[in-house]
C-alpha cells in the first residue's frame, strides 16, 4: 500500500517558470518624467494660445481645434516614446487620432475644477482666477491628461507584450 502523503518515486521533469522575453519591459524613453515634460510643453503652448486672442480669434471653435491639434501632437510624441514593443507606423498615427477625444473628456472637467481651486487659493477677489492661477490650471490639467492617457497606453501594450510572451513560451514548451 502506498502512502498518499509521500511524493511518488518517479516524478516528471519540473516545469520551467514562464517569464517575459529578454527584450525588456514596455516603458517610455525617460520614464514618466518625459511624458510629464510633453504634457507641460503642450500645456504651455495651449496657455499661450489661450491668452493671445490673435491666435485663437476669440472663437470657441478655434479653441476646440487648438486643443485637438495639441492633444494629437502630444499623444503622437507619447506613442513615439514607447519602447519595449513594436508599434507599426500606421498605428502610430491612428492611435493618437483615436485617443484625441479622450483629451477633451479628461481636460475640460479637470481644468474647470483646477480653475475653481486656483480661484479660491490665488483668487482675484471673487472675479475669477488670476493669470497665474489660470496658467497653473491649464498647464496642470493638460499634463495630468497626457500622463493618464500615457499610463493607459503603456498598460495596454505591456499587457499585450506579456500575453504574447506567454503564448510564445507555451508554444515552444509544447513542441
Amino acid at each position: 500500500m502506498e502512502n498518499p502523503y509521500q511524493p511518488p518515486a518517479e516524478t516528471a521533469e519540473p516545469a520551467e517558470p514562464l517569464t517575459l522575453p529578454e527584450t525588456g519591459p514596455v516603458q517610455f524613453v525617460g520614464g514618466m518624467s518625459s511624458v510629464a515634460a510633453v504634457g507641460v510643453i503642450g500645456g504651455i503652448v495651449l496657455m499661450i494660445a489661450l491668452f493671445s486672442g490673435a491666435a485663437m480669434g476669440n472663437s470657441p471653435i478655434m479653441m476646440i481645434l487648438m486643443l485637438s491639434v495639441l492633444g494629437f501632437a502630444s499623444l503622437w510624441v507619447v506613442v513615439s516614446l514607447l519602447r519595449g514593443v513594436t508599434v507599426q507606423m500606421p498605428w502610430k498615427w491612428v492611435l493618437p487620432l483615436l485617443l484625441t477625444p479622450i483629451v477633451f473628456v479628461l481636460f475640460l472637467p479637470v481644468c474647470t475644477a483646477g480653475g475653481f481651486v486656483t480661484m479660491i487659493t490665488i483668487g482675484n477677489a471673487g472675479y475669477g482666477p488670476t493669470m497665474v492661477g489660470l496658467s497653473i490650471s491649464v498647464i496642470g490639467s493638460f499634463t495630468l491628461t497626457i500622463i493618464s492617457i500615457a499610463a493607459m497606453i503603456r498598460s495596454r501594450y505591456a499587457a499585450r507584450a506579456h500575453h504574447d510572451a506567454m503564448t510564445a513560451r507555451r508554444e515552444s514548451a509544447s513542441e
